[in-house]
């Protein structure tokens, strides 16, 4: 965690691209796919894993921490 903090202090550019918007995409893209597969669990499925709902809360809070760090 350490590290990863001294790596997103600075301004660290990779390709020509931030970082912080990297990790935030990647966070995009994985609440995307959490919520698809919600969506599979109420509508095919017609029910829910408990673990499921907290892997895509986890995941939520990942995308709204990488959406601060890009916005700061």
């Amino acid at each position: 965690m350490i590290v990863a903090g001294v790596l997103l202090s600075t301004t660290t550019i990779i390709f020509g691209i931030s970082l912080s918007f990297l990790i935030l995409i990647s966070a995009g893209i994985g609440l995307l796919f959490s919520t698809f597969l919600i969506l599979i669990q109420l509508i095919k499925i017609k029910d829910y894993c408990f673990y499921c709902m907290v892997s895509a809360l986890i995941t939520l809070i990942l995308f709204l921490n990488s959406l601060i760090l890009w916005m700061s």
